[in-house]
Order: structure tokens, then sequence, then C-alpha cells
């Protein structure tokens, strides 16, 4: 499964916030944006260089704009999306790990054999070793043990970059892989229930097909949330960065700052959570430092 956007990088740590480059390895084109955009936004702006790394290309999502799009040009409008919305963002080191969008859980698609969630582990992991022991990040962020609202590419990648990230660290394993790299910290993105509660309770809201059950399953619960950066001033260059995945957004005004009611949904997101995870090298218990933090010293 070769792909053109995997490639090794000898860059090493440099100036900014980490000391070091912060890396984001996600399932999907728009995953970035929705979730971390204005915490990338900041981190560009305080000097860290920023790779976004995706599993797919959201091959196996519905668009919202079917009449310029096709089930067989989808994946490359999303690609261009995705780099669209980081070049907005300042970021122009876009990566794809090439495999295939996995739809979502319990849908045919999932038994697709190119499918991500049937991509053996170890194969998934060795091209994130790749990446890490190239790019050699200070702070890693990728979805938590939830997937967020429980997509199985999201779940996917998650249980993929917390074993690249341990295995990248340990000295003698894969040098063919590269020199062992460890990195500093690693976080979850954490989008609050009670927030995403909030959007299941809507007639026309993205989790409206959910069980009860399901639903006090979304996101992260409020005490587990360990770090909230405040985007407040960032909001404008991630609502650009979300509406540039058209596809994905489809009617732009549902996203438009300046139209009266969404700027009582964009309130709601004037800040962006995260876990630190603790990984093997760190204490097993007392606090951690938490380097995403400095960015909000920052404007």
């Amino acid at each position: 499964m070769d792909d053109p956007d995997i490639r090794e990088s000898t860059a090493g740590p440099s100036a900014g916030p980490f000391g070091g480059p912060l890396l984001f390895s996600l399932a999907h084109p728009d995953d970035e944006s929705f979730s971390c955009g204005g915490t990338i936004v900041k981190a560009v702006a305080a000097g860290a260089p920023v790779t976004v790394i995706s599993a797919t290309r959201g091959e196996r999502g519905e668009s919202a704009i079917p009449a310029i799009t096709t089930p067989q040009t989808l994946a490359a409008v999303r690609d261009q999306e995705l780099r669209t919305a980081m070049a907005g963002l300042g970021v122009t080191d876009v990566r794809f790990l090439g495999y295939w969008d996995s739809g979502m859980d319990g849908t045919p698609e999932n038994d697709d054999p190119r499918a991500f969630v049937q991509a053996p582990q170890e194969d998934v992991v060795t091209r994130l070793v790749v990446q890490v022991r190239g790019l050699r990040p200070a702070v890693v962020i990728t979805f938590g043990p939830e997937g967020g609202y429980g997509h199985p590419d999201h779940i996917a990648i998650h249980h993929a970059t917390v074993d690249a990230v341990t295995q990248s660290a340990q000295a003698g394993h894969r040098p063919e892989l590269g020199p062992p790299w460890t990195v500093d910290a690693l976080y979850y993105t954490a989008t609050p229930r009670d927030l995403l509660l909030k959007f299941a309770e809507k007639n026309e809201g993205p989790f409206r097909h959910l069980s009860m059950e399901a639903r006090q399953r979304l996101g992260v619960r409020e005490e587990d949330i360990t770090t909230r950066i405040d985007i407040t001033d960032r909001l404008r260059q991630k609502a650009a960065a979300v509406l540039a995945h058209a596809s994905q957004v489809g009617d732009p005004t549902r996203f438009d700052l300046d139209a009266a009611g969404e700027r009582r949904h964009w309130r709601m997101l004037d800040h962006e959570h995260f876990v630190r995870a603790r990984l093997p090298w760190e204490p097993a218990s007392g606090d951690l430092a938490d380097p995403l933090l400095k960015l909000d010293q920052f404007p």
C-alpha cells in the first residue's frame, strides 16, 4: 500500500514552545480542523513546526455536495480540502497513510479488506514509527480510546499511534526504521461529553440516530479532561479551516461565524480540550508536565 506522502524527514528538534515539532495523528480529513484547529494555528503562530497525518482520505463518507463529487472523486476532493484547510492555518506538512476510510461503526464498509480497521496493526504501527522517528516530535496528539464518538477509524488510529510512540522510544527496536526517539508528551483530543450530548439532543444533529446508552459513551467526562486551550482569538481561523472541508460541511451558513445563530454555536467551542496521557517512561503517579499550556502564553 504505497503512498507518496509517506516519507522520512531529517528535520530535528527546532525552535518553538515545545522545543520540537508537534505531530497530529488522526483518521480522516476534517478530524484536525473540528477537534484541534485552534490549537494548530496557535502552535504555528508560536513557532512550532506542525505535521498532520491522516490515516485515510475519507473515501467512505457521505458527500454534502454530491453535485460536484462522486464516489470515485471523493478521496481526491477531501485530500485537497485537508491541504487547503491546513494551508489556511499555516501548515504545509500534510501526510497520508494511504488506508481506506472504514465508514461508520456497523456499516458494510467496515468489512472491506482495504478499510483501515482491516489493516494489520503491525503494518500501521510500522508506518507511524517511521514518521515519529523521522520527524522527532516533542508532542504527539491523537484520538482517545473512545474515538470521540466511537468511530472505528478514530479508535484504530488511537491504538496505532500509542503503540508507535511507545515502540519508537525502544532502543534496538527495528533499527531499520530509524534511530529511537522519545516524545515528551502524548495527548488525546477530548470533546466534553456534555457538549456532545447537547448536539445529540438536536433532531437534525449528527448523533440523532444513537441510542440513549450509546449517547452516554460520547466524548470524555469533564473530570477526565486535563488540558484546555483557549482559542477565543483563533475562532475565525478555525471556522475557516472547518469550512474548507466543504464536502463535509455542505451549507456553509451552518458554520458561519458571522451568522447570528452560529455565534452562539461557536461560543460553545471557544476552548479545545485534551487528555494528557501517561507514557511508560513517565512516573506512574503524580502530576505531569503540560507543554500544551505554553500555547496560552501566545496571542
